[in-house]
C-alpha cells in the first residue's frame, strides 16, 4: 500500500494549474487582441527580415500618434504586427538606436475607425551594404505585394477571434476576403517573367513584383506586364481551366520606353447573316477603325476575326486574340434584303467573352448607304467613348480595396468556421486530477452486520484519471473511453479510517455543444471497476477488524464537462483545459473471493480539473 501525504491533493492541483498555465503560454503565440469597443481599430504591418541579418532579437520599433505604442519586430523571416489601436493618424519609426536606420518617406498611417488596417508598406530588417554602413542593420519601408496581403489576410483569419473583427471593415487584404474556410475555390498561381522585377497586373491591380505567389478565384482574368525600358506584355489566364496556373510566363519582349496606357482594339469585318457580302462588310469594319483611330485611348488594328455560334449568340472567336493581348474587338452583323439594311455594331470585351457596348441601325437604302454607314458609325463612336475610362487603360498601382464588415449571419458563419477547423482534429486526450466522493453499502457474510463506508472531500482523498474522445464525423456527438484511479478514505461509524482504492474502464457517448472558444458536453455510458482486498474496522460495541473483496464493481454513469480551448489559430492543434463532474448513476459490487460480502455504492461522485489536446 502507497503511503499518501495529506497535503496530496493540495500539490496535485498546483502542479495541474502550473502544466496549464505554462502551456497557455506555449499555444498563445502572437495572441490577436478582443475589439474593445466599436470604434476599436485593428492595425497590422508585414514585417520581413533578410536572411543575412545575424541574430533573431529584432528590432524596437514606436507607433506614434493619438497613442504610443512601442513594439519588437522580426524576430521571425516573416511575421506580422497585429495591435488593436484608436483611431487616428499615426507614424512608424524605430526606437533611437544608431545601430538603425529608417529608409522612406511613406511611413504616416491614417487608421480609420472601426477597420481592420493592413498598412500599405512592409518592415524589411536588412543590412546596409552601402559606403559607410558598416554592415549595420536597418529599417526599409517597402510596399506590400498582392502575395503579402493575401498571407495577411490568411493569418488574420485563422485567429480564433477573427469572428470578432470580420464585423468591421477590412482595409488593404488584396484581391480574396480574409476567410478562415474561402466560400469558393482558391487556386494558386506562380507568375514568374524574365527578366525579373516586371510589375504584374491582374485586371489593372498592382499585385507586386515577379516572382509572386497568389491566390486567384476562379474565371478568366487579364495579367500585364510592365517594365521600363521593354514594351508592355498582355495575356489573359483562367485559373483551374488554363495551363497557367503554376506555369512560367512568356518573357518580356525588348522594346521602347513608352509607357502604353491605351486599350488594345482589333476592327474585324462584319458578319453578313445572308449570304457572303464582303463588300458592305469591309465598308462597315473600315468606316468604324475611320472614326476609332483617333481615339488616344485606342491602338487600333485589323484582323479578320473567324465567328462562332455560342449558345443563341454569334460571337468574334476570343481565343485566337488571348495570346497577343486584344483588350477589345470591334465588329457586328448586318442583313440585308433588297432595299432593306439592318446593322448591328458591338463592341467586344475580350476577357469577359461579352458585348461592352452596341448600337443598332435599322431602314431602307439605296445609294444613300454611305449617308446610313456615316450615322452608324457615328453613334458607335459616342457609345465607345461612353463606356472607356476619360484617362484609357489607367492602372491602379496601390491596392485599396476595401471588405465592408459582415452581418451578424456572417459572424456567426465565422465563428462556425473556427468551430469546424478545429474539428479536423478528431481524437482528444486529456488528464486530469480531482476529489471523490463515494458512499458504500456492504453485506457482511455473518449477514447480521450492514456497514457503510464513505469517502468524503478533505483529507487526502483523490481520484485521476485519462479520458480519449472521439469527436466522429458529426457536429455534436462522440464517444469517449476512459481509466480512472479512485483512492479514498473510509468512515464507518464510530469514525475510525480505512482506505480503498478502485480501477475503473469506462465508457460513454456525448453530446457536445460547441462555441468557438469552448465546448460543454454531457455523456452517458458505463463502467467496469476492480477493488483490490480492502480492510475495515467496526466498533458494535465491540472493536471488529477484518478484509473483503476483492471487489468487481459495474455502473450505469454520466459526466458534464467544460472545455476551455487555449489556442490563438483556429486550425493549431487544440489545447485547451477542463473541468468535470462524474456520477455513477447505479453500481452493484460483486464480491470476488465468493464469501458473499456483495454490495452497491449509492453515491460515487467526482468534481475534476484536468487538460488535455487533439490528436
Amino acid at each position: 500500500m502507497l503511503v499518501y501525504y495529506q497535503n496530496m491533493i493540495g500539490r496535485s492541483f498546483f502542479v495541474a494549474s502550473a502544466l496549464i498555465l505554462m502551456t497557455t503560454f506555449q499555444v498563445a503565440g502572437n495572441p490577436l487582441p478582443k475589439p474593445k469597443n466599436r470604434e476599436s481599430s485593428l492595425l497590422m504591418i508585414v514585417v520581413v527580415r533578410d536572411s543575412e541579418v545575424p541574430g533573431n532579437r529584432g528590432v524596437r520599433i514606436v507607433i506614434e500618434g493619438e497613442q504610443r505604442y512601442l513594439k519588437r519586430i522580426g524576430g521571425e523571416d516573416w511575421d506580422l504586427l497585429t495591435l488593436r489601436i484608436q483611431p487616428g493618424e499615426y507614424t512608424v519609426h524605430p526606437v533611437d538606436n544608431s545601430a538603425f536606420k529608417l529608409s522612406g518617406s511613406e511611413n504616416l498611417l491614417q487608421v480609420p475607425p472601426d477597420t481592420v488596417l493592413l498598412a500599405p508598406f512592409k518592415l524589411r530588417i536588412t543590412v546596409d551594404d552601402s559606403a559607410g554602413g558598416s554592415g549595420t542593420q536597418k529599417l526599409i519601408l517597402e510596399p506590400n505585394n498582392e502575395e503579402d496581403r493575401q498571407r495577411a489576410g490568411r493569418v488574420l483569419a485563422s485567429y480564433v477571434r477573427f469572428p470578432d473583427w470580420a464585423v468591421k471593415d477590412l482595409k488593404g487584404f488584396g484581391l480574396i476576403r480574409p476567410a478562415l474556410i474561402s466560400v469558393e475555390t482558391l487556386y494558386d498561381f506562380n507568375i514568374l517573367s524574365e527578366p525579373t522585377g516586371a510589375e504584374a497586373y491582374i485586371d489593372g491591380l498592382l499585385m507586386g513584383q515577379t516572382p509572386l505567389n497568389i491566390s486567384l478565384t476562379p474565371g478568366k482574368k487579364q495579367l500585364q506586364f510592365k517594365m521600363s525600358g521593354r514594351e508592355d506584355v498582355i495575356r489573359y489566364i483562367n485559373p483551374g481551366e488554363s495551363d497557367f496556373i503554376t506555369g512560367e510566363l512568356p518573357l518580356l519582349v525588348e522594346g521602347a520606353d513608352e509607357d502604353r496606357n491605351a486599350f488594345t482594339l482589333v476592327v474585324s469585318p462584319f458578319l453578313s447573316m445572308r449570304g457572303a457580302d464582303p463588300q458592305l462588310s469591309s465598308l462597315f469594319s473600315e468606316s468604324i477603325m475611320f472614326v476609332l483611330e483617333e481615339d488616344s485611348r485606342l491602338s487600333v488594328g485589323s484582323a479578320d476575326i473567324p465567328w462562332i455560334n455560342r449558345g443563341a449568340l454569334m460571337l468574334p472567336d476570343f481565343s485566337i486574340l488571348e495570346d497577343d493581348g486584344t483588350d477589345l474587338v470591334a465588329s457586328g452583323l448586318f442583313l440585308r434584303d433588297e432595299n432593306g439594311l439592318t446593322i448591328q455594331a458591338n463592341l467586344y470585351d475580350v476577357r469577359n467573352e461579352t458585348i461592352k457596348a452596341g448600337v443598332r441601325w435599322s431602314g431602307t437604302v439605296g445609294l444613300d448607304i454611305f449617308d446610313a454607314v456615316d450615322e452608324i458609325s457615328a453613334s458607335f463612336e459616342k457609345e465607345v467613348d461612353r463606356v472607356l475610362p476619360e484617362a484609357g487603360k489607367t492602372l491602379i498601382t496601390r491596392q485599396e480595396t476595401i471588405f465592408t464588415g459582415s452581418s451578424d449571419d456572417e459572424r456567426l458563419l465565422a465563428g462556425r468556421r473556427v468551430i469546424q477547423a478545429r474539428q479536423t482534429w478528431r481524437h482528444l486526450l486529456s488528464i486530469d486530477i480531482g476529489v471523490p466522493v463515494i458512499d458504500e453499502e456492504i453485506t457482511l457474510d455473518n449477514g447480521s452486520e450492514l456497514s457503510t463506508f464513505s469517502g468524503r472531500f478533505g483529507g487526502s482523498s483523490f481520484t485521476a484519471g485519462m479520458e480519449w474522445e472521439w469527436l466522429g464525423n458529426g457536429d455534436y456527438l462522440g464517444t469517449m473511453a476512459g481509466f480512472r484511479i479512485i483512492n479514498a478514505e473510509k468512515y464507518s461509524e464510530p469514525a475510525t479510517e480505512d482506505r480503498f482504492t478502485d480501477y475503473m474502464l469506462y465508457g460513454a457517448a456525448r453530446l457536445n455543444l460547441r462555441a468557438s472558444r469552448s465546448d460543454l458536453y454531457f455523456g452517458l455510458g458505463s463502467g467496469l471497476s476492480f477493488s483490490p482486498k480492502e480492510s475495515y474496522t467496526v466498533s458494535t460495541p465491540s472493536v471488529i477488524s477484518d478484509e473483503i473483496g476483492p471487489f468487481l464493481s459495474l455502473s450505469a454513469r454520466m459526466d458534464l464537462g467544460f472545455r476551455g480551448y487555449m489556442n490563438q489559430r483556429a486550425a493549431a492543434r487544440p489545447v485547451f483545459w477542463s473541468l468535470k463532474m462524474y456520477l455513477s448513476l447505479y453500481e452493484y459490487r460483486f464480491d470476488l473471493a465468493g464469501d458473499g460480502n456483495n454490495g452497491r455504492v449509492p453515491v460515487n461522485f467526482g468534481i475534476c480539473i484536468g487538460m488535455g489536446m487533439g490528436l
